[in-house]
């Protein structure tokens, strides 16, 4: 009976040992160009379109970085610049041809204008669109 524990025993510390003592796989080697073949794929004369189309990238974003105006809100009467001044409030702007609100579903359906889209702006967030639903 010792000498099965014994073996079991050996078994069982051995296999860790034994993993210890494994050198790692070598890393893989880099694959080399065969002999003959170019090392430069692009034709000769040809420009690296990789940069002309990151420096247009780069023209793009800086001419995006310009303040657009989304909306151009209709002109207020002395009412509504009364209320705009007023503290205390957040103010919301609800613009568009056709407006309505079902007040049994408490829905505001903006529809666009033939010549601007509908709008809703609140702090520094606009939103426009052809058709907005304020839920």
């Amino acid at each position: 009976m010792r000498l099965i524990g014994a073996l079991a025993a050996a078994l069982l510390l051995g296999a860790p040992l034994m993993a210890q003592g494994r050198r790692p796989p070598a890393p893989p080697q880099p694959t080399l160009p065969r002999p003959g073949t170019p090392r430069d794929t692009l034709r000769a004369g040809v420009r690296d379109t990789s940069r002309v189309a990151r420096d247009s990238a780069a023209a793009a974003a800086a001419a995006d970085s310009a303040p657009k105006e989304l909306v151009k809100w209709a002109e207020s009467d002395p009412v509504i610049d009364s209320l705009l001044v007023k503290s205390g409030y957040t103010i919301t702007r609800f613009q568009g041809r056709k407006v309505s609100f079902d007040a049994s579903r408490k829905i505001l359906t903006l529809i666009r204008d033939d010549s601007a889209r509908a709008a809703i702006g609140r702090d520094q967030t606009i939103m426009v669109s052809d058709t907005i639903i304020y839920d």
